[in-house]
This record gives C-alpha cells, sequence and structure tokens, in this order.
C-alpha cells in the first residue's frame, strides 16, 4: 500500500522565523489539496482529503489566535480580514467534506497562494 504524501499537522518555528514559517505552512497546505486533486480517483482521496483540510484548518486556527492575541501587531484591518477568512475556510471546508468535489479545493488553494504571497513579501521587505 502506497503511503501518502499529505503532511498531517503545521507547525512554527521560533518567532524570527515566523514569517518563512508561516509561508512555508501555506505552501504545504497547497501542495496537499494540489495532490487530492491530481489523485481525485485514488482508494485514498477520503483519507488524504480529510488529512489536508484538517491541516489547513489547524493552520488558519493558528493565524486566528495570533490576530486575536493582544499583542499582535498586525493593523486592525488585516487583522479583521485574516479572521473573516478563517471562518470561511472552516464553513467551506466542512462543506467540501459534505460534498466533495476535485474544483471546490480551487478556492482553498487560491485564497492560501494570495496569503502566502504577502507573507513573502513581507518577509522580503524586512531583509
Amino acid at each position: 500500500m502506497p503511503t501518502s504524501t499529505i503532511e498531517k499537522k503545521p507547525t512554527l518555528e521560533k518567532k524570527s522565523n515566523r514569517i518563512s514559517t508561516e509561508y512555508k505552512a501555506l505552501k504545504k497546505a497547497i501542495n496537499n489539496f494540489q495532490i487530492c486533486q491530481r489523485n481525485w480517483n485514488s482508494d485514498r482521496l477520503t483519507q488524504d482529503l480529510k488529512k489536508s483540510l484538517t491541516f489547513n484548518k489547524k493552520l488558519w486556527e493558528i493565524f486566528r489566535l495570533d490576530c486575536e492575541n493582544k499583542n499582535c501587531t498586525l493593523p486592525n484591518p488585516v487583522r479583521k480580514n485574516l479572521l473573516s477568512l478563517e471562518r470561511f475556510i472552516n464553513r467551506y471546508s466542512d462543506e467540501i467534506k459534505k460534498n466533495p468535489f476535485p474544483e471546490k479545493l480551487d478556492t482553498l488553494i487560491a485564497i492560501n497562494k494570495n496569503i502566502a504571497i504577502g507573507f513573502k513579501n513581507a518577509q522580503g521587505s524586512r531583509t
């Protein structure tokens, strides 16, 4: 039986590497979803899709907790937008679980790509 290449849970490193870590975690989530799309008819799809959605939801939960932290340095409008996205991602992920189609993953991929670009640009401006 082939082993899954789906990442199981997001992890974060030291604060100094935070932006890079968040970028890498988003890229892993994107990769997980793309693997599911490529292998949609696989025997492992149900398991891999569940792992991918769980990984992404946990990642966005970390973003939510960071935004809710009183020490968060993000501007208020950015915090509110990230919190709104986290709520959408939770609802949409549950919808995908109930009624899965590979095209639905495109929405989560697009959101993650855009946020990853923001992290990458923020990292570039700090170096």
